[in-house]
């Protein structure tokens, strides 16, 4: 059985509270549009081991809602989904290779600038909850000629549970808009439970053991969307 640490205690009330927030934003009467996007991510920086990784674009997809406070400031909550990972291999003494994908589910709470109060540039900055909901990793390692090789979800190993910013630029003609974001992970925070005692290679032989897992890593993307109310 897996016990979560106090932090991550700690982040799942702060994911609450930011689910209820949802919930009443949606509920009051003031002025509220929503949002939808597709669009892809990437995830960049990160721990020393996996800094030179290879890291591929994977796809995202937002739903927004905001309510106009006063003037040109917004409150932003909503639900997104991004994919976050990377490739790595090494040939020095022992050649290894590793294979790391991810996807979050957060909910973002943030103050939104309209800027001008024209409704075409929108300027996003806040606090951005994360729930890992996916996590597949693939190690190998040769060693004298033989080759071993582990895969799996390693999702229940993991802690779920992280806090990070958000910082968006939107710009928006009519109902349709096109957006850069920049997500980044609060620092030191405990990414592996137990993985070590399910997993085939120790801490000395997997990369992603060594290095905390991924994390404190960034994520950047682009989205295209619609407003749809």
């Amino acid at each position: 059985m897996i016990y979560p640490t106090i932090l991550s205690h700690k982040f799942k009330y702060i994911f609450l509270v930011a689910c209820v927030f949802f919930i009443l934003i949606v509920k009051t009467q003031a002025q509220t549009r929503y949002f939808v996007s597709l669009g892809g991510t990437t995830s960049f920086g990160g721990n020393t081991s996996t800094f030179y990784a290879k890291v591929p674009f994977s796809w995202s997809a937002d739903l927004e809602i905001d309510k106009k406070i006063f003037g040109s400031l917004y409150l932003v909550t909503g639900l997104s989904s991004y994919g976050i990972g990377y490739t790595a291999s090494k040939d020095i003494f022992t050649p290894s290779s590793g294979e790391y994908s991810a996807r979050y589910i957060c909910v973002p709470l943030m103050a939104r600038w309209n800027v001008g109060n024209r409704n075409f540039l929108y300027v996003d900055f806040g606090f951005n909850t994360m729930y890992l909901a996916q996590a597949h990793l693939r190690e190998s390692q040769d060693k004298f000629g033989t080759s071993r090789s582990y895969e799996g979800d390693i999702a229940p190993y993991m802690n779920r549970f992280y806090q990070s910013i958000k910082f968006q630029e939107t710009f928006a003609f009519n109902r349709f808009s096109f957006s850069l974001f920049m997500i980044a992970q609060f620092k030191g925070q405990q990414t592996i439970n137990n993985l070590a005692d399910h997993w085939g290679l120790n801490a000395q032989q997997s990369t992603f053991l060594n290095s905390n897992g991924y994390s404190d890593f960034f994520i950047g993307g682009l989205k295209l969307g619609c407003r749809i109310r």
